[in-house]
């Protein structure tokens, strides 16, 4: 790790805003690059890397060790990963059901549970 990075890392964890800056600049490919393989979708992973770096810029300050900083930011991104595809899931309805508007009102479902 070279010593820019390690004291644009320390200026950044004491609220530089320049330093998180060049921070951002210089791990955005590779926190996009790695998002991207995890949810093969260009606009999930926009978003993953946003909320990563929402996420570094408030607990940078409890980081360690700068020099652990590549490994840390990439625990983060997967992390926002995992939360974006738990949010984005969706109950599967079958083709059957939908086609033949078999669907129970809320209080139906219910009823039918509790049986």
């Amino acid at each position: 790790m070279n010593y820019d990075l390690h004291a644009s890392v320390i200026r950044a964890g004491m609220g530089d805003i320049r330093a998180f800056e060049s921070i951002v600049r210089r791990y955005h490919k590779l926190a996009f690059g790695y998002a991207i393989s995890i949810l093969k979708d260009y606009h999930f992973a926009e978003d993953a890397v946003q909320e990563t770096f929402t996420e570094v810029f408030k607990t940078l300050r409890n980081l360690r060790s700068p020099s652990a900083f590549p490994s840390w930011l990439r625990l983060i991104v997967r992390k926002q990963c995992d939360r974006l595809v738990r949010r984005k899931r969706h109950r599967e309805v079958s083709y059957e059901d939908r086609a033949e508007g078999n669907f129970e009102s809320p209080d139906q479902s219910i009823e039918r549970k509790e049986q």
